[in-house]
């Protein structure tokens, strides 16, 4: 009984338990990670559920984990890890990730890294119910510090960290085979951080340098030398440094001083960095296998106790390059490589060439790589000046994680986060500091004190007074008295930061642009003025005030005239209310000209012009002469921008644009045309104020030239309202082609100071419209001339018109379609609706006007007009209808241009008053049928309200008037009625 019991118990208690799991670490045997490898040798990782964890009792697999891309190497773009999860439970993907510095074996932070899960952030958390089987893509990005290598490590599913996983290292790393940091404070060993080429040195006399020590030379006989670093073959080399020259540094010694050195002892293959005699230039010696000696002397004016940073990059062929303070300062060539296992002189630092030839002054950082450093791998190693260790073995390392490099804010309260990394396991964090640097010395801020073993994060909060730009730092020291920097960043607090600036990048000579700039100001600020300058050019702008910030505008301005396409720089000045001016960093703008030519070379047609016979209108082909002159204007007309002119012996002739207009570009533009023929007579045809925009249509003009022999020329004068001539005021001559039932344009000279030019008609035979127009305004139509010459014989052959005696009518323009047109207009005695119309180019034109009601059966068409013509007038009768209310439509070329709606007169009901007004008498006269007396009564009465409520028309007062009439037949009528009635 008791066995069965325990066996009871021990099932209950397996029972219990069941559910009670821990999580296996690996499903196979864990293997070394190879890490010159992009992915760990694990293959893929299984984890599964155990019963207490005993490795032998496994049950189902929670998930798992493979690793299919790692960046071992980093690029200039970060670090990327791709792994690739399957969950077999519902869960997390991740615990945590740490990274651990495989320099010093201590967690440690890089920049910025982000988890992504299948394209998006991933923050630990637990996945939806519906995970399982469900395969991840999991991405991991960061950047790891210059120098810095971690090994970045998984928790997943209650596991231990899963070591080894992937490695990440700076790609300054990569290809280092010598890195001295000179850190050491006594003794002769000089430590190679690579741990292969240690170097010794007869100096000892350790210093302070550029980063913790360094070491010092006096132009004794001191070095530290490595008799086998460098004795191997290789064609590419990168050198890097740092060296400072003391008080008494004399740039015109006698002697060269060796920085670095490798060199055999006949100087026929060697490398070597010194500061030349006589003049103290950074100076470079390279001598390739079987070649001569390359100098390379740039930098000179050393300045006693400051750091300078030197790289040379040399590829044993072309591009050898030396870089100082981080820039590009000489290139040379040379070619071949470096043999350097016939060198029987050592690896030297501070000299080594031969004896007399020693360096007098401090060094430090040296590193060599068997690769070529990329630009922006020089700028890290210079830092802004601060520089970087190999490997930041000692102490702490720090960021400045907060505000970002070259932050503008407006803001005068800025928060700064550091962040402090502990690297040696004997180190404390002891303080984290903030420094900046506005006059070219570091100068302490805050401090924040702390005794920590961890990595620790200060925030310090600073109040700025000023507008102005400034480098920030911090520095992180450890309980050794270590102290390091980290990357300076700029701040620039500002009185005002650009939000948004809106412009068209391209444009045009000539072209018409809008500008706009939105700022925020700082707290109390306001824009007293603003200006806007392009090509150094100011004009005023407009400010408002929007949602909190500042719109400054700048519109319809005028790109000015350029030769070949450029670059031309504008900006925003703005005078603040507190007296003081700023103005906005220079924007380019793309600028190209525009020209006009004969379509040679361009395809953007304008104009087509036809010369033909203004009789038979046949083309002409014999001697003949077409001039041309074209003057594009801004569309303020302030600005010539191109002008063209040219002469045709062709009766077709094609002018283009040299480019495609863009959107936003209106011109304006004058055409002068001189045409001629063979036994034809000399005319002109002008167009003035053209709009030429990108949706113009182009334009073709037909030039009719009349023969001599039926050719007149009749002086032309015109004068104002005012009695006074027009000048260049364009005359419209218009023939009547009565076959073809239209008046064309033949003929559009201008007339001069006198307000005169020359017509060229047929005299007696031929109808003529003339119509004028000046600034798009019709000055005058005058309609069916017939040329009367007064004395052929002597050419006194004259017209004479004025203003005035055209009427008062007002013509409006239609920009897109080209016409210039009165009304419509409706006369409501007549009951006739009219539109008047000319074309400003001459061209004929289809012009439809429509009228038409709209009733309870929908619109219907009234009457309608339509006429095919330069200019003229369209007229319709509108039938006697009883609506108030009617719309007129005018058709160019099929286009709708004009819409109008026109109120009838209400004072009578048309056709339907007169039966109501007979219902309405009817009913007057039934009231008063008693007697004779009273229906006459009734009849005037009612006659009286007809007229008075609109029913009928007439007059009751006045000569003429039949209400007058009719009251005095009634009441004779009365009268007499009356008289016979008897007593």
């Amino acid at each position: 009984m008791l066995n069965q019991k325990s066996i009871i118990c021990f099932a209950l208690f397996l029972f219990l338990i069941l559910p009670m799991v821990s999580s296996f670490e690996f499903d196979n045997i864990k293997a070394d990670l190879i890490t010159n490898k992009d992915t760990s040798e694990y293959g893929k990782i299984e984890i599964r559920n155990s019963v207490l964890g005993f490795e032998w009792w496994q049950l189902d697999k929670v998930m798992s984990l493979e690793l299919k891309e790692n960046t071992y190497i980093c690029s200039e773009t970060g670090c990327l890890a791709n792994t690739e999860i399957i969950m077999y439970e519902d869960g997390k993907l991740f615990d945590s990730i740490r990274f651990i510095d495989l320099y010093t074996g201590r967690e440690t932070n890089i920049k910025g890294y982000k988890v992504y899960v299948n394209g998006r952030i991933y923050n630990y958390e637990k996945l939806k119910e519906d995970s399982q089987g469900i395969k991840y893509d999991v991405e991991l990005k960061g950047e790891v510090y210059p120098f810095q290598k971690v090994d970045w490590q998984v928790r997943s599913a209650g596991t231990e960290w899963i070591e080894d996983w992937a490695v990440w290292t700076s790609a300054l790393t990569n290809g280092t085979i010598g890195a001295w940091t000179l850190d050491e404070t006594s003794g002769i060993n000089v430590e190679d951080s690579t741990g292969n080429f240690d170097l010794t040195t007869n100096s000892s006399n350790w210093t302070t340098g550029l980063i913790n020590n360094g070491l010092a030379f006096n132009e004794t006989g001191y070095r530290a030398w490595n008799d086998t670093f460098l004795d191997k073959n290789m064609t590419d080399i990168s050198f890097s440094f740092w060296f400072k020259v003391p008080r008494d540094f004399n740039s015109t010694a006698s002697v060269d001083m060796d920085l670095l050195a490798k060199t055999d002892k006949f100087n026929t293959n060697h490398v070597r960095i010194y500061l030349e005699s006589g003049s103290g230039k950074i100076t470079i010696s390279l001598a390739g296998e079987g070649q001569g000696n390359n100098l390379l002397s740039n930098y000179t004016n050393l300045v006693a106790g400051t750091w300078y940073h030197v790289v040379l990059v040399w590829d044993g062929g072309s591009n050898n390059t030396l870089y100082v303070n981080g820039e590009f300062n000489d290139t040379f060539t040379n070619t071949g490589r470096l043999n350097t296992t016939t060198l029987d002189y050592d690896f030297s630092i501070g000299g080594g060439f031969r004896s007399g030839k020693d360096f007098n002054g401090t060094i430090d950082e040296v590193v060599v790589w068997n690769r070529i450093l990329l630009n922006t791998e020089i700028q890290d190693l210079y830092n802004s000046g601060l520089g970087i260790s190999f490997a930041p073995l000692n102490g702490t390392t720090v960021t400045l994680n907060a505000p970002a490099d070259n932050f503008n804010t407006t803001n005068r309260t800025v928060t700064f986060n550091c962040t402090a990394v502990v690297f040696r396991p004997s180190s404390n964090i002891t303080n984290v500091s903030l420094y900046h640097n506005e006059t070219g010395t570091w100068t302490l801020n805050q401090t924040n004190s702390t005794e920590r073993r961890e990595n620790s994060t200060a925030i310090f909060e600073v109040n700025f007074q000023n507008f102005r730009s400034s480098i920030w730092n911090c520095e992180s020291c450890d309980n050794s008295s270590t102290c390091n920097f980290g990357i300076n960043r700029t701040l620039n607090i500002e009185s005002f930061a650009v939000n948004e600036q809106t412009f068209n990048n391209n444009t045009i000579e000539g072209a018409s642009e809008d500008f706009t700039l939105n700022v925020t100001l700082a707290s109390g600020l306001t824009i007293s003025e603003s200006s806007f300058v392009y090509d150094g050019n100011s004009s005023i702008a407009q400010h408002v005030l929007s949602d909190g910030n500042t719109i400054l505008t700048r519109t319809g301005f005028i790109i000015p005239n350029i030769g070949p396409e450029t670059n031309l720089s504008f900006n925003w000045e703005l005078n603040l209310s507190d007296s003081s001016s700023v103005s906005t960093e220079e924007t380019n703008q793309t600028v190209t000209n525009v020209s006009i030519s004969n379509c040679t070379s361009s395809t953007n047609n304008i104009f087509n012009f036809t010369l033909v016979d203004e009789e038979a209108q046949t083309q002409l082909s014999d001697n003949l002469t077409i001039e041309t002159a074209f003057n594009l204007f801004t569309v303020d007309r302030s600005i010539l921008i191109t002008n063209f002119s040219t002469n045709f012996s062709s009766s077709l002739v094609s002018i283009c644009l040299s480019r495609l207009l863009l959107n936003n570009t209106n011109f304006s533009l004058d055409v002068i045309v001189k045409y001629e023929a063979q036994d034809h007579a000399t005319e002109y045809f002008n167009v003035v104020n053209f709009s030429l925009t990108n949706s113009s249509e182009f334009q073709n003009i037909t030039l009719f030239d009349l023969l001599s022999a039926d050719s007149t020329e009749f002086q032309l004068t015109f004068t104002g309202s005012n009695f006074v001539a027009v000048e260049d005021a364009l005359i419209f001559v218009m023939r009547q082609y009565i076959s073809e039932n239209v008046f064309k344009t033949v003929e559009l000279p201008k007339t001069d100071s006198n307000g005169q030019t020359i017509l060229h008609l047929v005299r007696n035979d031929i109808i003529y419209n003339i119509n004028v127009l000046k600034g798009g305004e019709v000055l005058g139509t005058f309609n069916n001339i017939i040329a009367f010459c007064e004395d052929v014989a002597i050419g006194n052959c004259k017209i004479n018109l004025d203003a005035s005696s055209t009427g008062d009518a007002i013509f409006d323009y239609n920009d897109s379609l080209g016409i210039t047109f009165t009304g419509p207009t409706f006369n409501n005695d007549t009951r006739v609706m009219s539109f008047n119309f000319l074309t400003t180019d001459g061209n004929t034109k289809t012009v439809t006007m429509e009228v038409s009601r709209n009733d309870i059966f929908g619109n219907r068409t009234l009457c309608n007009s339509t006429l095919e013509s330069s200019g003229g007038a369209l007229t319709c009768t509108v039938p006697d209808i009883d609506d108030s209310l009617i719309i007129t439509r005018v058709f160019v070329e099929g286009e709708e241009t004009v819409k109008e709606y026109t109120f009838l007169d209400g004072r009578n009901f048309g056709k339907a008053g007169y039966f109501i007004f007979f219902v309405f008498m009817l009913s007057f006269i039934l009231m008063f049928n008693k007697s004779k007396t009273t229906t006459l009564i009734g009849i005037i009465v009612g006659f009286i309200a007809g007229i008075s409520l609109g029913l009928i028309e007439g007059k009751m007062i006045g000569i003429g008037a039949s209400g007058v009439w009719l009251s005095i037949v009634l009441i004779l009528m009365l009268w007499k009625l009356n008289k016979e009635r008897p007593n």
